[in-house]
């Protein structure tokens, strides 16, 4: 969210006087989810990547009949997954949390699949693999976003509602101080003290 340079500045002096403090992308909790998304990511990432190697190598290369299509999800459901975090990371939330959480679910479950036998039994029990490789990096990474998604959204939420709070003490001195008001003379002032109007009617 884009908000106006002098109307963020007067925002924070706000909260400044107010003694109001919000846990934001700049606080050491939103950092430290960040950290470890990046580490949950790049653990599934590699294991993802691994067995689609591993799998190609095993049963396609070199048959003339090989499925490619187990690998083939794989890959796209990993290729979803490293946008997600992408845009997370970049704080694109709205976009980056659903893609993270969409293809890691995926993920999860064709990997669960995966792990079944010939009588479709499952044998996750007996494959410690599976947890370590897959569940654990997947399951730790969907938190670690959610979280930041938290964070991030209740931030810009937080701020907007202060930034109203400002221009409407804004709004309501320079009206008292102006006998002849109008929507073209806030605009006015608005503009002299350097925000832009445009940008407030945004929030």
């Amino acid at each position: 969210m884009k908000i106006d340079a002098v109307l963020l500045k007067k925002t924070q002096e706000y909260r400044l006087k107010k003694g109001i403090t919000v846990m934001d992308e700049r606080s050491k909790t939103y950092i430290g989810f960040k950290l470890a998304a990046t580490l949950s990511f790049i653990w599934a990432a590699i294991t993802s990547i691994l067995f689609i190697m591993g799998f190609s190598i095993q049963y396609c290369v070199g048959n003339p009949r090989a499925d490619w299509q187990t690998p083939t999800v794989v890959g796209i459901v990993t290729a979803v997954m490293i946008v997600g975090y992408v845009f997370s990371i970049c704080s694109n939330h709205y976009v980056g949390m659903p893609a993270v959480i969409i293809s890691n679910l995926a993920s999860f479950f064709l990997f669960l699949r995966l792990q079944t036998n010939v009588e479709g039994t499952y044998e996750i029990g007996l494959r410690e693999s599976f947890y370590y490789r897959h569940a654990i990096p997947l399951i730790l990474l969907t938190i670690c976003i959610i979280a930041l998604a938290y964070i991030g959204i209740r931030a810009e939420r937080l701020l907007k509602k202060d930034c109203r709070a400002v221009l409407e003490k804004m709004y309501i001195t320079f009206k008292e101080k102006t006998p002849e008001f109008s929507e073209e003379l806030w605009h006015k002032y608005l503009e002299g003290e350097g925000i832009s109007p445009a940008a407030v009617e945004k929030l």
